[in-house]
């Protein structure tokens, strides 16, 4: 028992000396990926040009993320058409080459490893290049792009398929301080360390207990400290191969990485160590389901000659200039809490994080966390995708989160006046005599309460808990409270409601969301059910002449993905299929918004 505490009073002093700039770190991660948008870095890495590799490396140290989500991120742009080089880039600099990194990295070890960090990255990154000009077949790389598109899942596909940024409108700083930019980096700073926080605990926990229990002397033969050429030489090749046996990766390996440099591994060593949190067992199980087994292989050979390549540049250029710091005065974190400097630095960053898990908490973050290792969204050719049912659990996970995402970012995104398509559905409700609504996919509402200060009584439902939060919110605020009722519902469930009870439904762009053509079927079916008889049904849905048809990524059975928002196109065989039983009143053709979107907006009535 003595053994156990001695090394978990190592890993709580190493956590206690830390906390203060992880906090830090991940704030000002945060700030820079609030700014930073997906559609911008797609857009960036369509080839392998040294320009395109040093803007990915740039935009993915600015979008920091977890191993894993940085590895499903890649994948993710892969499939969006990144050239892989430039993805794999991208995946190298999120994980290593970012702010947070090396903030723990200075506090633990000193800023020379910080620095070499950021040297050695790009080299990394340009060896890595150069191998796959070299040895990258195209017959490999199609493979991997068709084993890519089968969409299998890997770990953390929720998080990475999030956008949390704020929308380029006004100045950095006008972006940064306002009402949105605080939701954005609350919800990434969390998100953030949610994605880290198990790879940290188990850092600390793994490195609390070689520190306590491995004799200093077992690691000074194992890396040859006692030969200092022979340590240089061994230590790149080494780290590696420590790295992928202790599981760790991420930020929770550099706890670690202060035991082998006080064990004796060489300078060399320790940065091709936390270079190699890409390759630990888990990740390259990632890589076979994402590219297939020849590609993860390819990976694991190319990524580990590079590694001990750059770790052999940072070990003789540091060495040259002599800024290696001196092995012996290495010293792992053991004082534990005392009144110092970092305590008080502790508890102003801890009263910062408090304040951005509040603001995360109260704008919809706890639903987002729960989506976070959701699985990926799906894709593939567009001729052949357009013919195959979507994978609808994926893909609903993937939409839902992006939704939960948007309307914690852009407090009533639409605006408050009422779509043309609610006016005319009011008149049309008050001609047929209704006086209770449905409001299917009401979003932020205000749609809904156009309809209660019509005087009708409506019931909104959506699945986006965030956005209902802000409907009711807005209810209260404009005095239609006591008319209008509020349900978190997914349209692909059965409608919670008795059989004729509502006078009327309206869905805006609902049935044109990612759903299937049997999920929409489903759905008007339940539509049918609550209604009474001679009810009347409004929707609107985007129709196979919009713009985006047949464009971006295709889920198939007529859904294609643009901004991350997926789209079910509607040609007008679906329309009347879906009026089979019913009165087809109207199919009223009109556009909306900026591209424009092309819609149509129906009428039918319940026989």
């Amino acid at each position: 028992m003595d053994a156990i505490g001695h090394a978990l009073s190592i890993a709580g002093s190493m956590t206690w000396e830390v906390t203060w700039a992880l906090i830090l770190g991940f704030a000002l991660s945060a700030v820079v990926q609030a700014v930073v948008h997906r559609a911008t870095i797609v857009r960036t890495l369509g080839d392998a040009r040294p320009r395109t590799l040093a803007l990915s490396t740039g935009l993915g140290a600015a979008s920091s993320s977890c191993s894993y989500a940085a590895v499903a991120l890649a994948r993710s742009l892969f499939r969006k058409g990144a050239d892989f080089t430039a993805a794999m880039a991208f995946e190298i600099a999120s994980t290593n080459l970012v702010v947070e990194l090396g903030v723990i990295m200075a506090l633990l070890m000193g800023w020379q490893f910080t620095a070499a960090e950021f040297v050695g990255g790009p080299l990394m990154i340009v060896v890595l290049a150069v191998l796959f000009r070299i040895l990258l077949r195209e017959g490999l790389l199609r493979r991997a792009r068709e084993q890519a598109g089968r969409g299998l899942s890997g770990a953390m596909e929720g998080h990475a398929a999030m956008d949390m940024s704020v929308p380029a409108q006004g100045s950095f700083g006008r972006r940064l301080f306002s009402r949105q930019g605080f939701t954005s980096v609350s919800h990434i700073f969390v998100m953030e360390w949610a994605a880290i926080l198990r790879d940290l605990v188990a850092g600390l926990l793994i490195a609390g207990a070689i520190a306590a229990w491995v004799p200093e002397d077992f690691w000074r033969t194992f890396f040859l400290a006692d030969h200092p050429l022979a340590a240089k030489l061994v230590g790149p090749l080494v780290g590696p191969l420590v790295a992928i046996a202790t599981f760790v990766c991420s930020i929770g390996n550099v706890p670690l990485a202060v035991v082998l440099w006080k064990g004796g591994i060489s300078f060399g060593g320790v940065i091709a160590f936390i270079y190699a949190d890409l390759l630990i067992l888990p990740i390259l199980n990632i890589y076979r389901k994402y590219y297939g087994a020849r590609m993860a292989v390819f990976l694991l050979v190319t990524f580990f000659v590079s590694m001990v390549a750059a770790g052999y540049a940072v070990e003789f250029l540091f060495g040259g200039l002599g800024l290696i710091p001196d092995q012996a005065d290495a010293e792992v974190p053991m004082e534990g809490i005392s009144w110092n400097y970092t305590t008080w630095l502790n508890i102003a960053f801890l009263l910062l994080a408090a304040a951005l898990l509040v603001r995360f908490w109260r704008t919809g973050g706890p639903a987002m966390l729960r989506m976070m290792g959701g699985a990926p969204e799906t894709s593939g050719g567009a001729e052949q995708a357009d013919r195959r049912p979507p994978d609808d659990d994926s893909l609903a996970a993937a939409q839902h989160a992006h939704w939960q995402s948007t309307y914690a970012r852009h407090p009533v995104m639409y605006g408050n006046e009422p779509s043309e398509p609610a006016r005319h559905a009011a008149e049309a409700f008050r001609t047929s005599g209704a006086r209770t609504v449905l409001d299917l996919g009401a979003g932020h509402g205000r749609d809904t309460l156009y309809f209660a200060h019509q005087g009708l009584t409506v019931h909104a439902t959506d699945f986006s808990t965030v956005a209902l939060e802000q409907l009711t919110a807005a209810a209260r605020q404009s005095g239609v409270a006591d008319r209008v009722t509020t349900t978190v519902h997914d349209v692909r469930d059965p409608l919670p409601f008795p059989d004729g009870s509502v006078d009327a439904v309206f869905a805006h762009m609902l049935l044109c969301m990612a759903l299937s053509t049997e999920q929409i079927r489903t759905a008007v079916d339940e539509i049918a059910r609550v209604l009474r008889p001679n009810g009347l049904f409004v929707y609107t849905v985007r129709h196979t002449g919009d713009a985006h048809y047949r464009t971006g990524i295709s889920h198939g059975d007529g859904i294609y993905e643009h901004g991350g928002f997926a789209v079910h196109f509607f040609d007008r065989e679906l329309v009347e299929t879906l009026a089979e039983g019913w009165r087809l009143d109207e199919v009223h053709a009109f556009e909306e918004g900026d591209l424009p979107r092309r819609l149509w907006r129906v009428s039918q009535t319940r026989r």
